[in-house]
């Protein structure tokens, strides 16, 4: 099992791309606000937000934590720890992260794209995900279950899952 827990910085560069990069340190040892490792030199970055990184069984995970370095630390600690004791065994109670609704998970990632993507991405993103909650409204997914073409639409409903954090409320 993957104890190791890192905390990132998502921030848009030069370039108009948003990407993850390392938190500078300072001579402390402790996260700089507002500077980030890109290509091996520190750049100041105000905007952007901090992110927990690691990996479930081959699967990478990331946690948005806000806009505070601290609270970024303090939850790294907290996965790394929590990890730590399941691997060994210590009977730990699991984390329970809220179930969002699908309209509220979608807001939230909606939201990222919009800053993070050309507009033509997110308009594509917002159109596909209203048609599908529109054609989900009108009992879509029960008729689904019994289709030939089902698998490939839950498959589609499980990457908006996972890239929303959603569940289908």
């Amino acid at each position: 099992m993957n104890r190791r827990v890192s905390v990132w910085k998502y921030v848009r560069l030069k370039n108009g791309r948003w990407r993850y990069c390392k938190p500078a340190l300072a001579k402390n040892g402790k996260i700089r606000p507002d500077w980030v490792i890109v290509k091996g030199k520190a750049e100041h970055h105000p905007e952007g937000n901090f992110y927990v990184h690691r990996y479930d069984n081959g699967r990478e995970i990331w946690r948005k934590i806000g806009e505070s370095a601290q609270e970024a630390v303090d939850a790294a600690d907290f996965e790394g720890t929590y990890l730590h004791a399941k691997s060994r065994g210590i009977p730990v109670k699991e984390i329970n992260t809220p179930v969002l609704s699908m309209d509220a998970g979608v807001y939230g990632w909606l939201e990222e794209v919009k800053l993070s993507s050309r507009p033509e991405t997110y308009e594509l993103y917002e159109q596909t995900i209203r048609e599908f909650q529109h054609w989900n409204s009108n009992g879509g997914a029960r008729r689904l279950a019994n289709s030939p073409a089902s698998s490939q639409w839950l498959a589609l409903i499980r990457v908006i899952r996972r890239k929303t954090g959603a569940g289908m409320a």
